[in-house]
């Protein structure tokens, strides 16, 4: 395609040549066929090829911010595991409860909880804004 689009930019043939390293006969029956070529190329696939790139390019800047917060989510609750564990023995509740300065209550679980519930909703809604169709 340099060859064709060489004499478009009112180069030579002798300064395409030059500047490809090619005969200049091989590019005066380059030129001779230009019609033919342009048609062949444009038909192919890497022309389609690069409209996918730029797509999957935009789906994945699209997907990035509810990944990083899903591994947020997924970090937070690693942290309430490791803390569950701490109070897996009743000696190791007393010495929990001043480290952290909330207490264990069930009206902090249920508080917690709905923090999780209304978190994921709002991650549902984000994704469903990113991608319209379903997947």
């Amino acid at each position: 395609m340099e060859i064709i689009k060489g004499p478009e930019k009112g180069e030579t043939h002798t300064e395409i040549g030059v500047a490809l390293d090619i005969l200049r006969i091989t590019i005066v029956s380059t030129l001779k066929d230009k019609l033919r070529i342009q048609e062949h190329v444009t038909g192919q696939a890497p022309m389609q090829s690069t409209v996918i790139t730029k797509l999957h390019v935009a789906l994945i800047a699209q997907l990035e911010k509810p990944l990083m917060v899903w591994l947020e989510d997924q970090n937070q609750l690693l942290d309430v595991v490791e803390m569950s564990r701490e109070l897996t023995a009743p000696e190791d509740v007393n010495e929990w409860l001043p480290k952290h300065s909330k207490e264990l209550t069930n009206e902090n679980l249920i508080e917690l909880e709905q923090q999780q519930v209304a978190g994921e909703e709002e991650d549902v809604a984000t994704v469903e804004e990113i991608l319209p169709h379903k997947v």
